[in-house]
């Protein structure tokens, strides 16, 4: 018998470096419980397997750009800007039970969810909805 999938090793390389840039990024540990690095995952915020070409990500930001000068585009699957690092048990839920929410953003202020924030500072909040077991 021989081994009949094969893996690229840059796509291997660019998973790796992915990881390690959103670990260092969110200081090694879960963003929403701070476990830690060994309980994570580098976790993309759109699917790996629907933006996994340059002019999908590209398209999909740019239609959601806030920034007349396109300092919010996402020009690579892989880029640091496009993930966070979350436990696995999240992971798993991520886009069926839990979403995430930017703000501030064009209808609310960070104070809108967190009446401590100031109103322009950057957030996500998590959005667990009701879990059934099928």
């Amino acid at each position: 018998m021989a081994r009949t999938n094969l893996t690229s090793s840059v796509a291997t390389i660019r998973r790796a470096q992915f990881r390690s840039g959103i670990a260092k990024r969110d200081g090694h540990e879960c963003v929403l419980l701070g476990l830690r690095a060994v309980f994570c995952d580098a976790v993309h915020l759109l699917t790996h397997s629907k933006g996994g070409t340059r002019q999908y990500i590209s398209t999909y930001t740019q239609r959601r750009s806030r920034d007349p000068a396109g300092g919010d585009l996402v020009q690579d699957i892989d880029s640091i800007r496009h993930g966070l690092f979350l436990n696995k048990f999240t992971h798993l839920a991520v886009g069926e039970h839990i979403a995430f929410l930017p703000t501030s953003n064009f209808a609310m202020n960070t104070s809108d969810v967190d009446p401590t924030a100031p109103p322009e500072e950057k957030r996500c909040t998590a959005h667990l909805f009701e879990y059934r077991l099928r």
